[in-house]
């Protein structure tokens, strides 16, 4: 479920030029657009967890996925600046609804001991789908038009939506003799909360993945427009190219959570200055 927020994350990456083109946007004005996705995507990470622990996750997974299936949809539909901009906002706001409902939903279903294998599994849904995002979005530009890049990847969400909520659920049947839930009643959030606000290893996790995720994205969305044009390719060539280095995650992502599990026994922070290193290296 989780991937295929992806196809309608990322399905604006390759076909940045033609929207460009299409529209007469500017960069900059693409930029802007792609900005207030990520901007509120950010804000909301933090509403969508507590609303998930509230709620429950597959609740708040199945609502976000509609409203950025629906999101995807106006999009398609709009030209003026203004307008893309509050619609690819909101689809931020519906796509903030994937990653911390999903991370509580792993840790109802799985035990502790193994958490890093299971992140690292079910992050390689990343690896999968942004290549399936490049590829499918500009299959269907170079066909059908651009707007059809955000058409066909809404009701394969909205498809999925339906079958998450039907299949899934939050907790297993036995969650609460082995886990000893603590319903959410019990807990304080007033108290909760500055805890972790003033908690510096959250601070330094805080920092560590931005810093990470900011080179992350800004590659995804716009390298497939630096390979177009650069090297003057098509839509999908760039698409493909730019696919391998998310494609690497297929491998590195459920090693990490070998990795952390296992020689590191649990502990994240050594794995992640690691990962940190090999990343400036690699810039540089």
């Amino acid at each position: 479920m989780y991937g295929i927020f992806y196809l309608n994350r990322l399905n604006i990456a390759p076909i940045i030029p033609l929207i460009k083109e299409d529209l007469k946007l500017s960069y900059t004005q693409i930029g802007l657009i792609t900005g207030s996705f990520f901007g509120i995507y950010t804000f909301c990470q933090t509403i969508s967890g507590y609303i998930g622990d509230r709620f429950g996750s597959r609740k708040v997974i199945t609502l976000g996925g509609l409203l950025s299936s629906f999101s995807n949809l106006i999009f398609s539909q709009l030209g003026n600046f203004s307008f893309l901009l509050a619609s690819y906002a909101s689809n931020g706001v519906g796509q903030s609804g994937g990653w911390a409902p999903s991370v509580k939903l792993l840790f109802n279903w799985f035990l502790k001991e193994r958490l890093g294998l299971i992140l690292g599994l079910f992050n390689t849904s990343i690896s999968l789908f942004t290549p399936l995002a490049y590829l499918l979005s500009g299959f269907l530009a170079e066909h059908f038009g651009w707007r059809m890049s955000f058409i066909i990847p809404s009701f394969i969400l909205i498809y999925f939506c339906g079958i998450f909520w039907l299949l899934v659920r939050d907790f297993p049947p036995d969650f609460k003799s082995k886990r000893g839930e603590v319903s959410f009643s019990q807990r304080s959030v007033r108290k909760d909360f500055p805890t972790i606000i003033r908690n510096k290893q959250m601070w330094s996790a805080f920092l560590s993945a931005f810093s990470l995720l900011y080179i992350q994205y800004g590659g995804m969305v716009w390298f497939p427009t630096y390979l177009q044009g650069m090297f003057q390719i098509g839509i999908l060539k760039a698409g493909a190219l730019a696919s391998i280095f998310p494609l690497m995650g297929i491998i590195a992502r459920p090693l990490g959570g070998i990795i952390s599990d296992r020689i590191f026994r649990g502990r994240r922070k050594p794995l992640i200055l690691i990962g940190m290193v090999v990343v400036i290296l690699s810039l540089t």
